[in-house]
């Protein structure tokens, strides 16, 4: 029962991120992926006990909510439904589409990965990209981990409430997430996105 839960839950995240993003042209995913990043923090905050039952739990015990006898292999966010993982995967393959400098080093760990035929087969940068999805993969990884890091942390209350109201520690993440993409002389217009996302939302 609380897996039907956390799927539905995810599935709200998902639509509440779609409807954020829709503002923002199709050819244009930087500005969807602020968009999409700011509203699941505002969700997270409106509806913490909700985020707390889909996130808070070991990544093993809800990585298969989404089928009913076999378990997908994780390729995205620890713990996500295939839907929410996708969201933001294809974002992340549009944006490497585009031509931007995504890079992965020679030993990084997940090049692990790309031995397990099965896992790279469920993978949507494999699929999408071949051998070259790992960079963008990397990348993808890294900045869910600087997004689910801040959220849980700001929704669990373990930082000082003022930090929380002014998002200054989830704007200086947001901005690092945007540098490491290539995205650095975007700022300006992905901030502006970010807080537009969030005046939309009364937050």
């Amino acid at each position: 029962m609380r897996a039907i839960v956390a799927r539905d839950i995810k599935r709200d995240i998902v639509s509440a991120m779609s409807k954020a993003s829709d503002h923002y042209p199709t050819d244009d995913p930087a500005a969807r992926l602020a968009a999409s990043a700011t509203m699941f923090r505002i969700w997270a905050l409106a509806n913490r006990a909700e985020f707390q039952m889909a996130f808070a739990n070991p990544a093993d015990s809800t990585c298969s909510i989404d089928t009913a006898d076999e378990p997908l292999p994780e390729v995205g966010p620890a713990g996500a439904s295939p839907a929410f993982a996708d969201h933001f995967a294809d974002l992340f393959i549009r944006l490497h589409s585009q031509g931007l400098p995504f890079e992965a080093p020679a030993d990084d760990l997940e090049s692990v990965q790309t031995r397990d035929p099965e896992r790279m087969s469920a993978d949507p940068f494999h699929v999408a990209l071949g051998a070259e999805g790992l960079a963008p993969r990397r990348l993808f990884n890294l900045a869910w981990a600087r997004l689910y890091g801040i959220v849980m942390v700001e929704v669990s209350g373990h930082i000082d409430e003022h930090l929380i109201r002014s998002g200054s520690v989830f704007t200086t993440l947001l901005r690092e997430t945007f540098a490491s993409l290539g995205l650095a002389d975007r700022w300006d217009q992905i901030i502006k996105i970010s807080r537009e996302t969030a005046s939309r939302a009364s937050i």
